[in-house]
């Protein structure tokens, strides 16, 4: 392994948080076929296999997290969302953040055409990076690198689209984190079409929300209550 190698290696590791046991792997992860192909090297591989299985791992990871920490998200919701996070743009960015370009070895050709810069490579990369990861360890360990990375961009991407932002869910996180007391809702059914959902946090009344369904109905309400606790912790 070449002097320029190792320092691609140690510097993507130490932006990992993680050190490969077999140091190959992430050398492989890092390798585009441009580079094989103008170096002749019959004995290095390119990072497709890696991608393949990184592809369906970070599938995995992410829909697992969604899952388990979105109880009231429904199945579309969660398709979309992950959808969102395990794709080409997004994956880029994520890539972006380690300086992922800037370390992957290419032939000439490649760098002249600005590959480093290209989503579809970095996001290809960053995909065999965590392949890598988990064939050096476990699934585990795939998800708290992928998450110690990238929690607060996954969680602004899940925010950032009015029509499926869960703030049941979100409120019921904030209550759990600082440990506010139990959530409970009463339901009324007005002008024949329409329910009132009234939120409440052990027995005080915060909010109420108006929907064509309770689910409605309560999501309004703890959009209001979430508004609310998160304006008074700005205060504090």
């Amino acid at each position: 392994m070449s002097q320029s190698d190792k320092a691609a290696i140690e510097t993507i590791s130490h932006k990992l948080g993680y050190k490969f046991t077999n140091e190959k792997l992430l050398e492989e992860a890092l390798t585009h076929s441009s580079y094989i192909n103008e170096n002749h090297d019959i004995d290095r591989l390119s990072y497709e296999r890696l991608e393949f299985l990184g592809d369906a791992i970070l599938d995995l990871v992410v829909g697992n997290y969604l899952y388990r920490n979105y109880p009231n998200m429904e199945e579309g919701a969660m398709s979309y969302h992950r959808s969102r996070i395990v794709n080409e743009k997004s994956f880029a960015s994520f890539a972006r953040k380690i300086d992922l370009g800037n370390n992957i070895f290419f032939g000439r050709g490649e760098i002249q055409t600005n590959g480093n810069e290209k989503d579809s490579i970095l996001a290809d990369v960053l995909e065999a990076v965590f392949g890598a990861i988990f064939i050096d360890s476990n699934l585990e360990t795939v998800d708290k690198v992928f998450f110690d990375l990238y929690l607060n961009d996954i969680k602004a991407i899940i925010k950032s689209d009015e029509k499926f932002i869960d703030y049941k869910s979100q409120f019921l996180e904030l209550v759990q984190n600082q440990k506010l007391g139990h959530i409970s809702y009463n339901y009324e059914y007005i002008d024949g079409d329409k329910f009132i959902a009234k939120l409440f946090l052990d027995n005080e009344h915060i909010a109420n929300g108006q929907g064509e369904t309770k689910k409605e109905a309560e999501k309004l309400a703890s959009k209001i209550a979430l508004q609310l606790y998160e304006g008074l912790r700005c205060q504090k």
